[in-house]
């Protein structure tokens, strides 16, 4: 029996949604994320470590490079923690092509803004495996 992960979300803390996708991935136990409205960053990084990904059909994906809040710190601590990003930076990509059609250089010229796309789009690009009917809504429940 697989396990079923409803998202609609505008995403979170970055290493959260690693965390959760490294636990998708590691399972044995078949996993199915379903976008019912909107799968954003974090969100949207989770989905797309489904096992079998689905979204109903007027849902979105967004996907970006995340943003980070910086407090008052020392140059020496703000150095740092920009070359922690850098490493994430690259997490966050090697599991966006590596869970989608997407090529390095597709990645590479989205990358930089935020990236909106239909749940249509986001079949064309290997991000969904399907969209929700009312057939396949009944066998998801």
């Amino acid at each position: 029996i697989p396990i079923k992960i409803w998202i609609n979300s505008w995403g979170g803390d970055l290493q959260a949604g690693f965390t959760t996708c490294d636990a998708i991935t590691f399972s044995e136990t078949p996993i199915f994320t379903i976008n019912q409205g909107q799968a954003a960053s974090a969100a949207a990084l989770i989905f797309l470590t489904g096992h079998q990904k689905y979204a109903f059909p007027n849902s979105y994906l967004m996907l970006h490079e995340g943003s980070i809040g910086v407090r008052q710190m020392d140059a020496h601590k703000f150095e740092s923690l920009a070359d922690f990003y850098k490493v994430q930076r690259g997490l966050l990509r090697k599991i966006i092509v590596g869970y989608t059609g997407m090529t390095e250089e597709e990645y590479s010229s989205r990358s930089k803004d935020d990236w909106w796309m239909s749940a249509d789009e986001a079949v064309k690009l290997n991000m969904v495996d399907k969209i929700v009917d009312k057939e396949l809504y009944q066998s998801l429940l």
